[in-house]
């Protein structure tokens, strides 16, 4: 009778071995969430845009202008909804409409336009497995409702759900940590603190 395999007595992959894989494994799973992530961030960037633009025309015109423009802007709503087509009418021939809605338009539009820019950026990066903060924080900002204009129709929700569930996965993160080689983290052949997966 022959005896069977002794899977001790294989050889073991060398350390340097399990780090490349661990490093392949994680361009495997940020490469197309990194892409997808930066066609968001671009998609975003065409209406943050638009809304600098109509910020930066509101704080050069006067405010009879402002008023002007916004009851075209409204009049749709007259008959769709009258009682809120007043109120609105109400809020901007109000003392100080004009600049309080330029800057809060620059605002959303600053604010709108550096998530983008975090995306765009994070996703290339987390292609190279670096910049894992950037492209954190460009995921999460971006799968905020309101924060951007894909946020507000469940694209920046795709987006960012798809690549934090990618940056929370514990090879992922090591393999980050490799790259950049800061020290202290997880170590892929280190069974105790998550092992390769199989």
């Amino acid at each position: 009778m022959s005896a069977g395999w002794d899977p001790s007595a294989a050889p073991s992959p060398s350390p340097q071995q399990y780090a490349q894989a661990a490093v392949d494994y994680a361009r495997r799973r940020t490469g197309a969430a990194g892409v997808m992530l930066i066609i968001v961030g671009v998609i975003n960037l065409i209406p943050t845009f638009f809304n600098a633009n109509g910020a930066a025309q509101q704080f050069q015109m006067t405010d009879d202008e402002f008023v002007t423009q916004m009851k075209v802007a409204f009049e749709p709503l007259e008959k769709l909804a009258p009682g809120f087509h007043k109120a609105m009418v109400e809020a901007i021939e109000q003392p100080g409409a004009r600049a309080q809605a330029a800057t809060s338009g620059a605002v959303m539009a600053g604010l709108s336009g550096l998530t983008s820019l975090l995306m765009i950026f994070g996703g290339m990066w987390m292609r190279d497995l670096t910049g894992y903060g950037v492209a954190m924080s460009g995921a999460i900002l971006g799968a905020i409702p309101c924060v951007t204009t894909t946020g507000c129709c469940l694209l920046g929700q795709i987006a960012g759900i798809w690549v934090i569930v990618v940056l929370l996965d514990p090879m992922v993160r090591t393999a980050f940590a490799l790259v950049s080689g800061r020290p202290g983290q997880p170590s892929p052949h280190d069974p105790r603190q998550g092992g390769f997966p199989r």
